[in-house]
């Protein structure tokens, strides 16, 4: 059951920002609601003062620069990203992990600022965000700041946000030449559940298939999503060969610490981190490859 609350609908991302600050640990942000009114219900959250942003105009929409790098507004719905075409083209881990958050019910009134600052461990879009080396821009009352997205979760349902701060828009760099992205994650059902082990990785390779940057983000097998980085140093400057991937996988199995829990025990997380982090190399691979493929084709064309 709902506790009684007090509604505020800034106009504008100072006024919002002011009105956190004002209710300074009492005031919630409401955006898409999907996270925030189920914990309401459950009486998990009890704000005193729900701020609505979702109407606050320039926070949302996705657009690709000039140099092709993308900017994903905060309150940009969910389904937005699992449709957009530049982001199947060009970053389709963040498209597969759309994908399969919840259902398109939830997907169409989900925003992605929302899901990020939820800061589920066992959450989709961040591995697969932080594998293609995303950016948070956050902002304060007259104020605003850049942080690495894997920097900005810091344990189950906490983020680095200030009582007075939002989370405004994700900027993501032109991926390098040669670079394949992809995501997965393992559940126990095939749809509508949580995670038991998520994998977002970005391989970026050379014309003769040799490892130029890795990335590897790991979701639900620790309080925080994680990179795996002694994998990622592993696999810089190798030949790409299926031993290669396996022994990268077995060093990702070993950068998580999960807990056994309902959905599965610490052990076999380990074990399917090891299994998706293979498969996903593999397919960021192909991909890879095949971009290289197409810019041989364009310059011949």
């Amino acid at each position: 059951m709902l506790r009684p609350f007090e509604y505020l609908k800034p106009e504008t991302l100072n006024e919002a920002c002011a009105l956190l600050g004002e209710h300074r640990g009492r005031a919630r942000p409401l955006a898409g609601g999907t996270d925030l009114l189920f914990s309401m219900r459950m009486g998990k959250l009890a704000p005193a003062v729900i701020v609505d942003i979702k109407d606050i105009p320039g926070l949302d929409g996705i657009d690709v620069a000039d140099d092709g790098s993308m900017r994903i507004g905060a309150l940009t719905r969910v389904r937005d990203i699992e449709r957009s075409q530049h982001i199947r083209r060009h970053l389709p881990a963040l498209g597969e992990a759309a994908d399969i958050l919840a259902s398109v019910q939830i997907r169409n009134r989900a925003r992605i600022g929302g899901n990020l600052c939820h800061a589920s461990p066992g959450a989709d879009m961040p591995p697969a965000l932080i594998a293609v080396d995303s950016t948070a821009v956050i902002a304060g009352a007259d104020r605003q700041r850049t942080i690495a997205l894997e920097d900005f979760f810091i344990g189950p349902g906490r983020t680095v946000l200030a009582d007075d701060e939002l989370l405004i828009e994700l900027r993501i760099p032109r991926q390098p030449a040669g670079s394949g992205n992809a995501f997965e994650r393992m559940t126990a059902r095939q749809a509508m559940d949580l995670a038991v082990v998520g994998v977002g990785v970005r391989l970026t390779v050379d014309r003769k298939g040799a490892c130029k940057e890795a990335r590897i983000a790991l979701a639900a097998v620790a309080p925080t999503p994680v990179r795996a980085a002694e994998a990622e140093r592993y696999l810089r400057g190798k030949t790409l060969g299926p031993q290669t991937l396996r022994n990268a996988a077995e060093l990702a199995g070993q950068a998580c610490a999960p807990i056994d829990d309902v959905r599965a025990s610490a052990g076999y997380r380990r074990d399917m981190v090891e299994v998706y982090t293979r498969r996903k190399l593999q397919l960021a691979l192909e991909r890879a490859n095949a971009a290289l493929a197409g810019q041989d084709r364009g310059k011949m064309a």
